[in-house]
């Protein structure tokens, strides 16, 4: 998808200011968030890329003028209402105006916390072998993909050299479809020149 989100090669939004000893969390509603994105993902109702897409579809003015926590915020109520299990009355409330539903993979535990915690493996075995081998020239296609990518805007159409593979990983085919498929990842490198368009 192309979208605000995809920053990398701009400029014009100033210096990014790094704070000595930052702390993990700059207010505690920040860690609450945190906690709850973490139990949806391990609740099976959405995956990794359904939420990425979540915080991609966030309009441009929401995004630059939003933290990263406010994005998850954000992106957390839109699929939490998408999927049926709170109502936009409640979350105007503030609180649980009917009884809750159940999610995919039941209800958790602070005895659960390690495996809601614990990330899995997204590696597949490889259906076929790797398509391009370490050390190939590559093109990165121009695409622009109406859903979530991996595939940064300012790479595409530049070329570049594999550098490693990292296997097969689960690639999904469309945002919504439960079906997925392996596909041999790699790093495709190019120089700044390249990349910069000189």
């Amino acid at each position: 998808m192309d979208g605000i989100h995809d920053m990398g090669g701009m400029d014009g939004f100033g210096s990014v200011v790094v704070e000595p000893n930052e702390a993990v969390f700059h207010q505690r509603w920040e860690s609450r968030v945190l906690a709850m994105n973490r139990a949806m993902g391990a609740s099976g109702t959405w995956n990794i890329d359904v939420a990425r897409y979540g915080i991609e579809l966030l309009p441009p003015q929401v995004y630059l003028t939003s933290s990263y926590y406010e994005r998850w915020f954000l992106r957390l109520e839109r699929l939490l209402v998408q999927h049926g299990l709170v109502d936009t009355d409640e979350i105007a409330a503030g609180h649980a105006l009917r009884p809750g539903r159940s999610v995919k993979r039941g209800t958790f535990t602070a005895a659960d916390v390690d495996l809601v915690l614990r990330r899995r493996s997204f590696g597949r075995p490889a259906p076929t072998a790797a398509r391009f081998t370490l050390g190939v020239r590559v093109r990165v296609r121009n695409m622009h993909p109406k859903t979530h990518t991996r595939l940064p805007r300012y790479v595409r159409g530049h070329v570049g050299v594999v550098e490693r593979l990292h296997g097969a990983h689960v690639f999904r085919t469309r945002r919504r479809s439960a079906k997925v498929r392996a596909l041999n990842g790699f790093i495709r490198s190019a120089s700044m020149a390249q990349n910069c368009g000189e």
